[in-house]
């Protein structure tokens, strides 16, 4: 049995957090989403970048190609993923 590094379980966790588009993680609520995030949306297929997120992640902001701002609130975030 292969031995899981650091680097191995931090990559396993990113993926799975940001992939599900969580903006906080652990009991702390460590927010893990940052600006300049590329995040898309999972039925429309338009793509948006994240310019903001709340402290406790109870929000995100993000603008489109062309300029139009989105704010997303967490019970949303399922309908959105990474890119």
């Amino acid at each position: 049995m292969r031995k899981l590094t650091a680097e191995d379980i931090n990559k396993m966790l990113n993926d799975k957090i940001l992939e599900n588009l969580e903006a906080t993680v652990g009991k702390s609520k460590k927010v893990v989403i940052e600006k300049g995030l590329k995040i898309s949306h999972i039925k429309s297929g338009f793509n948006y970048t994240i310019t903001d997120v709340g402290e406790h992640g109870e929000f995100i902001k993000a603008v489109s190609g062309d300029g139009e701002p989105l704010t997303i609130m967490p019970k949303d975030y399922k309908n959105f993923k990474r890119l």
